[in-house]
């Protein structure tokens, strides 16, 4: 059975809680210096440890738009050099069995769909990368392109820019496990 509370209680609530939080500094004042061991303090251990485990998280903080897994790069893309033709991103384990890049070019673009050439090429991805490399190959490019994230889209060497316009949902099997307590709460 739900507890319900009065809007003063939510108030006294709020109160309590932000009291207890401007008084924790103060209370720490009285607390004695760690004892020390071989000269060091465990707290000073304790710091190392912290330090060296929050430096390669402040390194994915810096940049946290890169994608680090594969399925975080599908979606559809526009290419300002063929507009409005097709770019779709994603993983193709029917025919393929790899990463694809389905795609069509027109002349210059494919406003009309009539003179649209369908393209199908490969993409290699390392877990973690901020880069794909693409072979261009089947539609008579050239083969180990480097694609590297920025920002919103794919970057190429030529400097053309791939910009993502929908980004596909993860697989079913990437999502974390849904947690009962959160849907029951909500029928309670």
């Amino acid at each position: 059975m739900a507890v319900k509370r009065s809007k003063a209680g939510h108030v006294l609530l709020v109160a309590a809680a932000l009291a207890a939080c401007c008084c924790l500094p103060c209370l720490t004042s009285f607390v004695s210096a760690p004892a020390t061991q071989d000269g060091v303090s465990q707290q000073g251990r304790r710091a190392a440890v912290l330090a060296a485990i929050a430096v390669p998280s402040a390194a994915h903080a810096a940049n946290p738009s890169v994608p680090k897994q594969a399925h975080e790069w599908f979606g559809e893309y526009s290419d300002p050099q063929h507009p409005f033709c097709r770019r779709m991103l994603r993983f193709d384990q029917t025919t393929y069995g790899s990463i694809i890049v389905e795609g069509k070019d027109g002349n210059p673009g494919c406003q009309k769909l009539k003179g649209t050439q369908p393209w199908i090429i490969k993409v290699d991805y390392k877990s973690g990368a901020d880069s794909m490399t693409f072979d261009f190959s089947p539609k008579g490019g050239p083969s180990n392109v480097v694609g590297k994230w920025d920002k919103n889209g794919i970057v190429f060497p030529d400097g053309n820019k791939w910009t993502r316009v929908f980004k596909m949902p993860p697989p079913p099997g990437t999502l974390p496990p849904a947690d009962p307590s959160v849907a029951t709460a909500w029928y309670s």
